[in-house]
């Protein structure tokens, strides 16, 4: 289940609109789940500096170039189906 705080960042106008949304940016939220993120299968830039992650899955996010997830408590991230990824 995704962090209210994540949802929160995204707002109910974008949860209608996965199938647009080119980059996501929610830096210092105190995010600790980003579940829900492969519905977003467009994504080409996803920022969360700065938050609680402990870990990201994102295989389905095939279109991603760029993944900033600095300043995080992450144990684990997968990338497995990234192959456009050229900044991490």
């Amino acid at each position: 289940m995704a962090s209210e705080k994540f949802l929160d960042c995204l707002s109910d106008r974008w949860e209608k609109y996965t199938d647009q949304l080119k980059g996501i940016s929610c830096n210092r939220r105190s995010i600790t789940s980003i579940d829900g993120i492969e519905g977003f299968t467009y994504l080409s830039q996803l920022v969360l500096n700065d938050n609680e992650l402990t870990s990201a899955n994102l295989t389905s996010n095939t279109d991603l170039t760029t993944v900033s997830i600095n300043g995080n408590k992450l144990t684990n991230i997968d990338l497995t189906y990234n192959s456009k990824l050229t900044r991490l």
